[in-house]
């Protein structure tokens, strides 16, 4: 069980989650800032020096991940059917790889509850939920053509019902319908991988936040 600041609250941004990779005191785990959730580094992912104090390295191989094993408090976010994943990312190559990846049983394609290819090999990116790959259902994707090896970018990934939207650095990247709802059997979490550490992303990511709401524009931005 998980304890929250607050009741969801219609409007506000309901932070359920945040990992800021800033205490590397413990260099096997990261610990969430809103009720103490853990994610444990594992596959060669490792603390560095980031772009708002500390962040985490995955570019040590396919397998680094921040496995987040108690991943149910993101069914408070499918209580609403809206939810928000906003980080920080920085690529160094471009493989086919996930940079989060929350699992729920219910869901098809590998237990994809909420997944996203930031970008995948073929440069597209990808946000997926409740499943993949179906018309209108589960997936809205398209082409990153303005990306740069090396640079900080900022992602927000969002649901609000029906509606969701890919955010790039305050501004909107693209937006579409999905009619599939949040999966209420969320299980686990994988930061920088999909949900068993594979299919690992070659980057640094940092301030890794999820929202139980679909962000505004001005939160986002804040």
């Amino acid at each position: 069980s998980f304890s929250f600041y607050a009741p969801l609250v219609e409007g506000e941004i309901n932070l359920i989650a945040h990992w800021p990779f800033d205490d590397d005191s413990d260099p096997s785990k990261t610990v969430d800032k809103v009720s103490g959730i853990e994610g444990f580094l594992t596959g060669g992912a490792v603390y560095e020096d980031g772009l708002r104090g500390g962040s985490i390295n995955f570019s040590a191989g396919g397998n680094a991940t921040v496995r987040v094993d108690n991943g149910g408090f993101m069914n408070i976010a499918s209580s609403v059917n809206q939810i928000t994943f906003a980080f920080w990312q920085k690529n160094y190559s471009y493989p086919s790889s996930s940079s989060f990846w929350a699992a729920a049983p219910s869901s098809p394609s590998g237990e994809r509850g909420a997944q996203a290819h930031v970008p995948w090999g073929n440069g597209s990116i990808f946000w997926d939920t409740a499943g993949c790959c179906g018309g209108g259902d589960t997936r809205i994707n398209k082409d990153w053509a303005g990306r740069n090896l090396n640079t900080w970018n900022h992602f927000a990934f969002i649901k609000n019902g029906d509606a969701k939207e890919i955010w790039i650095n305050g501004e909107l990247f693209h937006s579409g319908d999905n009619t599939a709802p949040l999966p209420m059997d969320f299980q686990r979490l994988g930061i920088g991988s999909n949900q068993n550490g594979g299919s690992g992303a070659d980057v640094s990511i940092d301030d890794f936040a999820i929202f139980a709401s679909g962000l505004t524009a001005e939160q986002i931005a804040d």
